[in-house]
């Protein structure tokens, strides 16, 4: 119904839609029947729903893109639309990118950053989506909205905060971290972060935590000059154990989420002194 609104509109010369005329051609050229030609006008429909306007706008996709996004599979028809178009069918090789690959990674708590030393032996693999992620790995499609603005009193209060929801308790001296403060967690009075996130992919290693997975020979090596037992009162063993931990980091990667997002920041002396800049509020 939509679809043939938008026709009548434009056989009319009320509205210019370049991707419904260069469709419609399509669909004319190709003399398509009834069920392909309902293909392609429910995939000008959405591209339309994830903001593709013009043919211009053909440069930022791919048909695997639209394929994650939709969590659906463009058919061969579509896949030929698209094509003339000039849609690719896969633009961003998420490994080249270093995105994915953190996957498997040791992470350092004290810094908050994955460390670039590999623990699990993998190669990588294009998924069916067109993005190439560690073998050990599965990626999936999702459509989660997150957003978050938590404010604490200091520092300290936000390190608690995050080490429990890592199920973490250490007992040392909250100085010892080196992290800041993230997109939507603040500890300063005089301003407040709005983080949200549009995640339309995950790629996780939970499937994979149950099988034998290999490790990399140089960690084999480092955990094997580690002391059989750890004495907390001796200097030398604290002193592997902190080299080891530096190197391969505390914890290890098993999911990262991928999409879009945006940060608010507003500062109350900007807001305060009445400036009008944007960038500063």
């Amino acid at each position: 119904k939509q679809w043939y609104q938008r026709r009548v509109a434009i056989t009319a010369g009320g509205i210019s839609d370049p991707i419904v005329h260069e469709a419609q051609k399509f669909i004319n050229e190709e003399s398509l029947g009834n069920d392909e030609a309902s293909e392609i006008q429910c995939l000008v429909g959405l591209l339309k729903r994830i903001g593709i306007e013009d043919l211009s706008d053909m440069k930022y996709l791919s048909t695997k893109g639209i394929n994650l996004k939709t969590n659906e599979e463009v058919l061969p028809v579509g896949e030929k639309f698209l094509k003339k178009l000039g849609v690719k069918d896969t633009i961003v090789n998420i490994a080249a990118e270093n995105s994915a690959c953190v996957i498997g990674q040791g992470y350092n708590i004290f810094n908050d950053t994955a460390v670039p030393c590999k623990i699990f032996l993998c190669k990588d693999k294009v998924s069916k989506f067109g993005l190439a992620i560690p073998s050990i790995s599965n990626i999936s499609a999702v459509n989660e909205t997150r957003t978050f603005m938590n404010q604490y009193d200091n520092r300290k209060s936000l390190l608690i905060d995050r080490l429990s929801h890592l199920n973490v308790s250490l007992g040392v001296d909250y100085e010892e971290f080196s992290c800041t403060g993230r997109a939507g967690f603040s500890w300063s009075s005089s301003e407040m972060s709005f983080y949200m996130e549009e995640r339309i992919f995950e790629v996780n290693m939970d499937s994979f935590l149950g099988k034998a997975a290999d490790l990399t020979e140089d960690f084999k090596h480092d955990v094997k000059l580690l002391p059989v037992r750890f004495n907390i009162k001796d200097a030398a063993d604290r002193n592997h154990f902190e080299k080891f931990f530096n190197r391969w980091g505390q914890f290890y990667v098993s999911k990262i989420t991928g999409g879009g997002s945006i940060e608010l920041k507003i500062n109350s002396s900007a807001i305060n002194s009445g400036s009008q800049d944007i960038g500063t509020i």
